[in-house]
């Protein structure tokens, strides 16, 4: 039987959000071997473009892409240097404060933030379901930080504010993503976003670490940071945006939620309360009825506005 474009792009998201859920516990096991948090991520970006250049390149003799011109490479450096670098240096710091479980729920707001961007940036309809979404998220985050033990425990107000302004980012990533898209392939968009977020990177802070020796554990945690959420989670996710678009994406991308606490209890022996517990079902609640109402409205010949 067929597969239908629809499937295939949630089959392909999904199996995104499953990669991208290793993403804090590899993090956190980084830290646990004394790797700071810009150490991490230059090990990523490195990998990632050693691994995807040989990839792109094969691809390109292929299957040509459309040329490059001067708008199409700075779309492509903004996109990797404000959405996939600002969006994990803005995470890999958090999680330094914050639990990867409860870092997870709180990241995972985003597709709220990317919906009130398709209404800024492509004139999206937003209607009902975008404001009960948007309510449930924000009941789920109180009770997520849990404000009676606030700055106690796996919850500090810095890291979750660091986590809020890496879910800003990765929002404008996606929705930055699927206009990219229009242009050129899953590929190319993810090479040339890794690659422009690593110069941003050696930039900001050269690594010269390296020169110091870096150990056979850090070298293995960043080939699989950057082999599982760099490489195949952006390809997979990108070949699903190309396929349902970036909100759908967003909505489907927030099941990394159930997987990452599995994987947090798992290996971290992290744990969530009650309170967080509850949370965490509000704004995977919210996230789910925002896709199920968008659909009903869909169905029901609801519009967008015109530009």
């Amino acid at each position: 039987m067929k597969i239908s474009s629809e499937h295939a792009g949630v089959i392909f998201t999904l199996a995104s959000a499953m990669l991208f859920a290793a993403g804090p516990i590899i993090i956190k096991l980084a830290y646990q071997v004394q790797l700071s948090n810009w150490q991490f991520l230059s090990l990523q970006y490195l990998w990632s473009v050693a691994l995807l250049l040989p990839l792109y390149l094969l691809g390109r003799n292929k299957h040509p892409e459309q040329p490059m011109t001067k708008e199409k490479l700075g779309s492509l450096a903004l996109q990797g240097s404000i959405g996939a670098f600002g969006g994990a240096a803005f995470l890999f710091t958090g999680y330094q404060y914050i639990g990867a479980a409860v870092g997870t729920v709180i990241f995972y707001t985003y597709p709220a933030f990317v919906a009130l961007g398709a209404r800024i940036f492509f004139r999206e309809r937003l209607g009902k379901t975008h404001f009960i979404c948007l309510f449930l998220t924000f009941i789920g985050v109180l009770l997520t930080i849990d404000l009676q033990s606030f700055g106690q425990g796996d919850v500090s107000l810095k890291g979750v504010l660091l986590i809020f302004a890496s879910t800003l980012c990765y929002a404008f990533f996606s929705l930055y993503g699927e206009r990219n898209l229009k242009l050129s392939s899953p590929l190319e968009v993810t090479f040339f976003t890794q690659m422009f977020a690593l110069l941003t990177c050696l930039i900001i802070k050269p690594p010269y670490f390296l020169f110091q020796g870096v150990s056979k554990h850090a070298l293995l945690l960043g080939f699989a940071m950057a082999f599982l959420t760099s490489v195949c989670s952006y390809l997979l996710l990108f070949k699903g945006i190309s396929l349902i678009g970036a909100s759908k994406s967003a909505v489907i991308g927030t099941f990394q939620i159930p997987f990452a606490i599995f994987l947090a209890m798992v290996v971290l022996k992290e744990h969530l309360t009650l309170s967080q517990f509850i949370g965490a079902s509000l704004i995977l609640g919210g996230i789910i009825y925002l896709y199920a109402g968008k659909n009903h409205d869909d169905r029901h010949g609801f519009r967008q506005d015109s530009c």
